[in-house]
């Protein structure tokens, strides 16, 4: 019994001295570092309003001179915007913009975060105290009112990003490391961080000893997985892989406004790519989306009239009016009677509602292009023809219908068409028209200018699954010099796997690798149905605008080790040295000695 408890009180003492060991060994552990080249994109948008921010960061103190960069965020992507982060001195930031518009700007001064060492930083929004509170290593360090009205019905329906946000080039990029980081629905109290407590748990990203340039993980349940993506503007054709399994190609042009006035002699090569092209990538048709011009003028017509006719017995096509281009000018520039033996029929004897059908091996299309926020008498009889048609797979081209963040475009967002000319918003379109009739699988529409091609796939009604595709250079024309956009679809036989990319055809490059992805459509065939690929949506990089970033402490304090199991009751040497082993090299001697002490009785 003297030897036994010999070794109990040793082996307690070892505990205690041990217990303070994972704390120090967590100051050395390293996180994972961020820059401008690289971005962690959300996957899915967020289907819960998060309210609990936390995250173990380390900023060097130099980092205090400027925008620290951010945590979790998604600005860029148009509405509903959160971003957590570290500005200027290193103050804690909530940056917070709701779908009516509000905006709130929770700044904590007084606190300096960039400090050299493993911080953790906490930011909890309490709608029911109206208060914002930040918590520094799990202590409260501040508080501030919320006086703004509507902030309770956030959410990021792009997702979120991991060490930046969705601005072009991820200016805003997080300039230490993160450990880790996690978002909860809860209203998080100060016993609730120190305890670690995982209610309300949203999403949640270990990153110690984190590969980089790789896939995060969400250790939550929900998915909420980051893909990793390169930030690189342009990639040469011999550097990036050839797209080779496909049995066709679609080509679609995005708005052309901004190569049509600002740089007219770059127009035509658009078209003249395309031309050069029908062979080798096996086009069977080109899609428009509308804003053919910026001011409708005469000059821009005839331009644009050259360069679309000269597709006129090579190619199929069909024409899309944007609401920069006045419906006078457009249906003068392309007739009805220029069309009416090519397209298969039109809503009102013009070119503003038209339809074709057409077919690519054993896949049946229908093609319907709408107006620019198209009135309800055009999306009835385009239901109508996907009704007479139910064994053709429909793709509907519009001007106006997603927006950036890949939410349909409704009255809040930029130019909705209910208040500048048109009569029903992209919300609009899918409650009338496009959720209710299974074999629409693909829609897609320019109007939003976004640096980013902006894939979202939404299930019906009947349960099929619609993507939906935002498509509009104009902005990249403008900020780059005109670089004559072309997305290209790729697909499979059966129609069903699709590879995109996007191609500059005056610099002769891809643009951006994030635009370069594969995804599945809900396509019915009559070839054999090839294995899906899995679907790699971009949700992420998007129109460059100037916004503040935030920083957000992310999610609770690193794990430690597990708790020992306690030991056998028994005298084996063993079992000391793997308890020895599991506490440090440290305890090494202590062991030894109890062992001798065992040896000698």
């Amino acid at each position: 019994m003297k030897v036994l408890s010999r070794i109990l009180c040793v082996f307690f003492c070892i505990v205690m001295t041990f217990s303070f060991v994972p704390a120090v060994l967590a100051e050395e552990e390293s996180g994972l570092s961020f820059s401008a080249q690289t971005s962690y994109l959300p996957t899915k948008g967020l289907a819960e309003t998060p309210n609990s921010f936390e995250a173990w960061i380390k900023l060097p103190a130099s980092a205090a001179t400027e925008r620290a960069g951010v945590i979790l965020g998604n600005y860029g992507a148009g509405r509903s915007i959160i971003n957590f982060e570290i500005h200027k001195s290193g103050r804690p930031r909530l940056y917070w913009t709701d779908s009516n518009g509000n905006t709130a700007d929770w700044t904590f001064t007084g606190i300096n975060v960039c400090t050299g060492n493993w911080v953790h930083v906490a930011i909890v929004r309490d709608l029911s105290q109206k208060r914002v509170f930040c918590y520094i290593d799990g202590k409260r360090k501040g508080m501030l009112a919320i006086t703004d009205k509507g902030l309770e019905n956030t959410l990021a329906a792009s997702g979120l990003c991991l060490g930046g946000d969705l601005r072009s080039g991820n200016a805003q990029f997080f300039k230490g490391e993160i450990r880790s980081a996690a978002i909860y629905s809860t209203v998080r109290t100060e016993d609730d961080i120190a305890a670690g407590v995982n209610d309300g748990l949203i999403a949640r990203y270990e990153l110690a000893g984190a590969k980089k340039n790789a896939d995060i993980k969400d250790t939550g349940a929900k998915g909420y997985d980051l893909r990793y993506s390169s930030n690189e503007l342009w990639i040469k054709p011999e550097d990036k892989e050839e797209v080779t399994d496909y049995a066709y190609s679609f080509a679609v042009v995005g708005d052309t406004q901004v190569m049509n006035y600002v740089y007219p002699d770059k127009f035509g090569t658009i078209y003249e790519w395309i031309l050069d092209n029908i062979e080798e990538k096996k086009i069977r048709f080109v899609f428009g989306l509308g804003d053919i011009t910026e001011k409708s003028g005469t000059e821009e017509w005839e331009r644009a009239k050259k360069a679309i006719h000269s597709l006129d017995g090579k190619v199929d096509y069909n024409i899309v009016r944007g609401n920069h281009d006045t419906s006078a000018t457009y249906n003068k520039a392309f007739p009805w009677a220029d069309y009416k033996d090519v397209f298969d029929g039109s809503f009102g004897s013009n070119m503003l509602y038209t339809y074709r059908l057409f077919e690519v091996g054993r896949v049946k299309y229908l093609m319907i292009t709408l107006d620019y926020g198209a009135n309800d008498r055009a999306l009835e009889w385009a239901g109508k023809l996907c009704e007479e048609y139910p064994d053709r797979n429909v793709i509907i081209t519009t001007h106006a219908y997603l927006f950036r963040d890949g939410t349909t475009l409704d009255q809040n967002d930029v130019c909705p068409p209910a208040t500048t000319g048109g009569s029903n918003n992209g919300d609009h379109m899918w409650d009338k028209l496009i959720s209710k009739h299974e074999n629409i699988v693909l829609v897609m529409s320019g109007h939003d200018p976004c640096d980013r091609v902006v894939l979202t796939q939404t299930k019906g009604e009947k349960g099929n699954t619609v993507s939906q595709m935002l498509i509009d250079p104009q902005g990249t024309d403008k900020s780059l010099g005109g670089l004559g956009m072309v997305a290209m679809l790729y697909f499979s036989e059966d129609g069903r796997n699709v590879t995109v990319e996007y191609y500059s055809t005056v610099k002769e490059m891809f643009y951006r690798s994030v635009n370069q992805f594969s995804f599945t459509m809900d396509t019915r065939s009559e070839a054999p149905v090839t294995e899906p690929v899995t679907t790699e949506a971009p949700q992420t990089d998007a129109p460059a605008t100037e916004a503040p970033q935030t920083d957000a402490p992310a999610t609770e304090a690193p794990q430690t080790d597990a708790p020992l199991e306690a030991p056998e009751k028994s005298g084996s040497n063993t079992a000391l040295i793997i308890i020895a082993s599991a506490l440090g090299g440290a305890a090494i001697m202590a062991v030894v000695f109890i062992a001798v002490l065992k040896k000698k009785k």
